[in-house]
């Protein structure tokens, strides 16, 4: 048997289309336990190699590393893999402790919920919305509902990242040739909460500074504390929701290894319309200004995308190991990071764009550009968008039009309203997740491929039966490649049984005019919440005249406003059913 194919899942930031993350997810978990389970059968029954259906090669998850909403996807992932697990597909509804992506991401993730004003008893405002639901909802989620079996298709040391933008900063003090007397003074905010789930602690995890989570005991506060607030903290979307205390050892920021480029030298061969160098790189430490210490290093955390959307570095180097990088060849890779990007292609102003200098637009566009910038990974994208090379895929949204209507110009339904539109209904979030699983299910049976004589083929225990065998030729080859016409591919993760068949594309959903105006008014209510605890500090003549001001100017402007801008985004997005329309119905 060969080696098995490893993988990193790497979950990009997401906002409400987390549920469309949480779709891949239960549909690639589904295909993973129906192929084990065949192979299971096959071995009980003591087939002969040559009577079995199905591939018998084997893969490894690695590593799963998220950011923002792929970070709350990736804890879920992580408290579910090796326990009881249903999908939710269109013969099964799953009790919510058989699937916590479905029941956290579709069932639970409501705006209402996010408008209560549970987190204002103390008379201190942390956000615009109510993250104290969210506490609840993930140490809800990250429950165990059954005893602890690792899959074989799970690696036995699994890594957990959640990126986070560190709010205090670690400082380094870089000297200069010339300069001794001087430093220049650097502060990083990219970082992170790294975990590993493993039946036994592994000392090399541990000198490295992750933190072990004993999949035996998932009600250790490593589980039910220090996951959650890791997750909860790369999703605190900044004012929308609050930042989270964190915790680290400071000494893991002094073992830290950093890449370090060394020298570049041009290719020998250089392909038509390319410029190719070979980099020679190598990994030090740099340590931050502090000195080793044995106190805990606190510091407020908010949304991960702010520094780091989509973290395919962690995977990449887990699964490389002591390599350079992963061999990307069809035929000889042996691993590959699977990133998962619901909104990989942010909107452009293009020519539309208004150039404008005044103060609050040049405001509005500054946040923008902070944000653009954080996601702006040309070099990784790139690689994933290539089929010729076969460690990097992506997964994104695709959506079919039904027919008699219009292409859609954003697949999601959740789109709107900067991404927090699934917030909204959670008929948006059904969509959303039944998208995920259908174009994960396409993805596994047309793209996740490798060349059939791939190695990690050539041990299988039985020549592969051709409803496997994939004829491609579409492939962005080299133009010297002996297989540019067509190529025989196998599939990574094989689609057996009724899986096989292709699943409906999801309805286009619509709200209620009477549901949205019922949210507007929480929303009414969320706000004049907020403006009295704001207030609150105030003298009592002060406070009497400005919330005089509110309620009779500030309150109303606001309610039309939102619902101005809300009613305006969902029927610009078709998914608004007005009252005359349910009148005419």
């Amino acid at each position: 048997m060969a080696n098995p194919f490893k993988i990193g899942l790497v979950m990009a930031s997401a906002s409400s289309a987390g549920a469309y993350t949480a779709g891949v997810l239960d549909f690639l978990l589904e295909a993973l336990d129906a192929w084990e389970k065949a192979k299971q059968c096959h071995q009980a029954a003591g087939d002969k190699p040559e009577d079995w259906t199905i591939p018998g090669h084997a893969v490894s998850i690695e590593i799963i590393s998220g950011t923002s909403a792929g970070a709350l996807c990736a804890g879920l992932l992580g408290i579910t893999l090796g326990r009881k697990f249903t999908p939710k597909n269109s013969t099964c509804v799953p009790p919510p402790e058989e699937n916590r992506l479905y029941d956290t991401w579709v069932k639970k993730a409501r705006i209402e919920n996010l408008l209560e004003s549970t987190d204002l008893t103390d008379g201190k405002i942390y956000s615009l919305l109510d993250s104290e639901y969210l506490t609840r909802l993930a140490t809800e989620a990250l429950q165990a509902n059954s005893p602890y079996q690792r899959p074989n298709y799970v690696s036995p040391l699994l890594e957990l990242v959640a990126t986070n933008g560190n709010l205090r900063g670690v400082d380094y003090s870089i000297s200069y040739t010339g300069s001794k007397d001087y430093v220049q003074g650097l502060v990083n905010h990219a970082d992170c909460k790294r975990f590993y789930i493993g039946i036994n602690a592994d000392p090399e995890f541990d000198h490295q500074g992750l933190t072990w989570l004993n999949p035996d005991k998932p009600t250790d506060a490593t589980w039910r504390v220090e996951l959650r607030d890791a997750i909860l903290a790369s999703a605190a979307f900044p004012i929308g929701l609050a930042a989270r205390k964190l915790k680290k050892n400071p000494n893991i920021y002094h073992h830290q290894y950093w890449p370090i480029p060394q020298s570049a030298t041009l290719d020998p061969i250089q392909p038509p319309g390319v410029i190719r160098y070979n980099l020679l790189m190598e990994e030090g430490r740099i340590p931050p200004s502090f000195p080793e210490q044995h106190d805990d290093y606190f510091f407020a955390a908010v949304d991960g995308g702010i520094t780091n959307n989509e973290p395919v570095e962690f995977a990449r180097r887990r699964l490389a190991g002591g390599r350079i990088n992963n061999p990307r060849n069809l035929i000889d890779a042996d691993a590959a990071v699977l990133m998962i990007d619901p909104f990989p292609d942010l909107q452009s102003p293009g020519a539309n764009y208004q150039t404008n200098i005044e103060l609050f637009p040049v405001i509005t566009d500054l946040i923008k550009t902070l944000l653009d910038q954080a996601r702006f990974k040309l070099a990784e994208l790139v690689l994933a968008q290539k089929s010729s090379v076969a460690s990097r895929f992506m997964i994104t949204p695709t959506r079919r039009p039904e027919p008699g209507q219009a292409a859609y110009s954003q697949p999601l339904a959740s789109s709107r309203m900067w991404m927090f539109g699934g917030f909204l209904s959670e008929s948006f979030r059904e969509h959303d997740f039944q998208l995920g699983r259908l174009n994960c299910q396409i993805f596994l049976k047309n793209w996740f491929l490798l060349d059939a004589d791939n190695p990690i083929f050539k041990h299988d225990n039985h020549p592969a039966p051709e409803q496997f065998v994939v004829i491609k030729d579409d492939l962005d080859l080299p133009p010297d490649d002996a297989h540019q016409s067509k190529r025989r591919m196998r599939a990574i993760i094989p689609l057996v049984g009724e899986l096989e068949k292709i699943l409906e594309v999801p309805t286009w959903p619509r709200m209620k005019q009477s549901d949205l105006e019922t949210i507007l008014k929480r929303m009414d209510t969320r706000a004049n919440a907020l403006v009295t605890t704001a207030l609150h500090s105030l003298s009592w003549m002060k406070r009497l005249t400005a919330f005089v001001l509110w309620q009779i100017m500030g309150r109303a402007k606001l309610n039309h406003f939102l619902q101005d801008i809300i009613t305006a985004e969902l029927k610009n997005g078709d998914q608004l059913i007005s009252v005359s329309e349910k009148q005419r119905s």
